[in-house]
């Protein structure tokens, strides 16, 4: 389904909200979000009725954890001013980046592609919704076609999957249509994201 999304990615904590408008005539809104411990998801329809969503919950957490990790290729400055996140070299062109802690400790290792950019994400277990808990499972991502933006080096293309029985599945994939930092104070970085499935 294709879709319009505008994200905002807190560049000094392990934050941010995602919403997206999508079906005919944009009737089913999504709002997919983490700020202060705390995962959200919900699926709307008409933004009144909620059709589908995701509250609380360790497993929940250390998602959304890895979602904020995963897309700090498009929040670089987080990688200087988010003092919450651990790393470690993991081999000459992989990184590992960590945050959370107790059960949603959240961890995912970055491939650095030949320009030393993100060109890969991996995760071998993300919490997957799966009839009514989480199981963990491969989870993978990658970015693309990087441009100079306002002084970053961004990938304006980006795709994310699950590895299931041994197989990718593609769940995503978008292009990024602009970029900002949203305030003066350079906390948030803003990604309106769109055409995309």
């Amino acid at each position: 389904m294709r879709f319009r999304a505008t994200q905002m990615i807190d560049l000094r904590r392990p934050h941010f909200e995602w919403q997206a408008v999508t079906g005919p005539f944009g009737l089913i809104s999504v709002i997919d979000a983490f700020h202060d411990d705390q995962p959200k998801l919900e699926v709307r329809l008409l933004r009144r009725l909620r059709i589908a969503g995701v509250s609380d919950g360790a497993a929940a957490a250390k998602g959304e954890i890895m979602r904020y990790l995963a897309e700090l290729a498009w929040a670089p400055d987080a990688i200087l001013h988010n003092h919450l996140l651990a790393w470690s070299v993991v081999g000459d062109h992989t990184l590992r980046v960590s945050a959370g802690h107790g059960p949603a400790l959240g961890a995912v290792e970055f491939r650095l592609d030949k320009d030393g950019r993100i060109g890969s994400v991996f995760a071998p277990d993300r919490p997957r919704k799966e009839a009514s808990g989480f199981v963990a499972r491969p989870w993978h991502g990658r970015f693309s076609d990087y441009r100079l933006h306002e002084g970053r080096w961004l990938p304006f293309t980006g795709e994310v999957g699950w590895v299931l029985a041994g197989q990718e599945f593609v769940v995503w994939r978008g292009k990024m249509m602009s970029w900002r930092l949203a305030d003066a104070e350079a906390q948030w970085a803003a990604a309106p994201l769109g055409s995309a499935r």
